[in-house]
């Protein structure tokens, strides 16, 4: 699955994405680590999320960009363990009708 946001026909963001939901507002969860978006605040764009069969298309106000790390740690065979895995990496809009 991907998304792609346009501006004026211009693809300014395009990265594959683990899940979406859309209703009043997009929010897609992006694979891998942290992403460069590209994007402003407050401005609007042209969003298209494929998941490989039917494409969805909307246009949204970008509204934030979310990047959580979390460090724990972890017993594994007597052996204590620190690990670190991303736990939120969306970016989130808010649709215009």
């Amino acid at each position: 699955m991907t998304i792609t946001v346009t501006k004026n026909s211009l693809v300014i963001f395009q990265h594959e994405i683990l899940s979406f939901s859309v209703s009043e507002r997009i929010t897609a969860m992006l694979s891998g680590g942290y992403a460069e978006l590209g994007m402003s605040k407050g401005t609007l764009y042209d969003i298209a999320l494929n998941d490989g069969t039917a494409t969805i298309e909307k246009t949204a106000i970008f509204d934030s960009y979310q990047y959580q790390v979390q460090t724990y740690t972890k017993t594994v065979d007597g052996t204590v363990q620190t690990v670190q895995g991303i736990t939120n990496n969306s970016v989130q809009f808010s649709i215009i009708e």
